[in-house]
């Protein structure tokens, strides 16, 4: 129910200009703990240079794009880093997830912001949050409307997600971890039925 706009300065810890009603976002900058921000798309799309350098621009167009007051604009997934593998490592499997997952062939432009855990909360929680634009990008801008992710889809993309992150744990050299993480998109009875099956019964 949030606009694009709104949901884009909150995440991005900012502020924007909202071009259709002449007023801006509320500053999020007060809430900090923003990492860092980054924009993706595949590169084969030739998009303007304003995709990546301007994202108040960028913003702006998607919104444009949409005729219909009551239009989804963007939809959110949030996913959960690893904290046993380094930033960088991290940063690493994000970009390739987004590649594999929603930019490759497809058009869509990806915007993500990494945030760090909330001072009170849990320190291992560092998170991205990923908008994912629903119109195709090309050197004209915006254009053709993308499919939605459906319900289904994001039990997907946990799965996946889950399947990555143990993956690089492994290769860390997290093998109990890697277990536990594979499992970790699923309900927690199956997650606690894996975990008697594999004598994990710390987990």
């Amino acid at each position: 129910g949030q606009s694009l706009m709104a949901k884009a300065a909150y995440n991005a810890r900012t502020e924007y200009r909202d071009e259709r009603t002449g007023t801006a976002t509320k500053d999020y900058a007060y809430k900090g703990g923003l990492l860092e921000s980054f924009v993706a798309f595949d590169p084969k799309t030739d998009a303007p240079e304003w995709v990546k350098t301007d994202p108040q621009r960028l913003l702006t167009a998607a919104v444009a794009a949409e005729k219909n007051k009551n239009a989804r604009e963007a939809q959110e997934i949030v996913l959960g880093l690893i904290d046993e593998l380094s930033p960088q490592k991290n940063r690493w499997m994000l970009n390739d997830f987004i590649r594999e997952q929603f930019t490759r062939g497809t058009g869509r432009v990806v915007i993500g912001n990494i945030h760090a855990p909330s001072e009170h909360g849990d320190q291992r929680n560092t998170h991205a949050h990923i908008l994912l634009l629903l119109r195709e990008i090309g050197p004209e801008g915006f254009g053709e409307r993308l499919p939605a992710l459906e319900p289904e889809d994001y039990q997907h993309i946990r799965q996946k997600w889950a399947e990555k992150g143990a993956k690089e744990l492994r290769k860390a050299g997290f093998e109990i971890e890697a277990d536990r993480y594979a499992e970790g998109y699923r309900e927690l009875e199956q997650q606690r039925q894996a975990a008697r099956e594999r004598g994990d019964l710390a987990w």
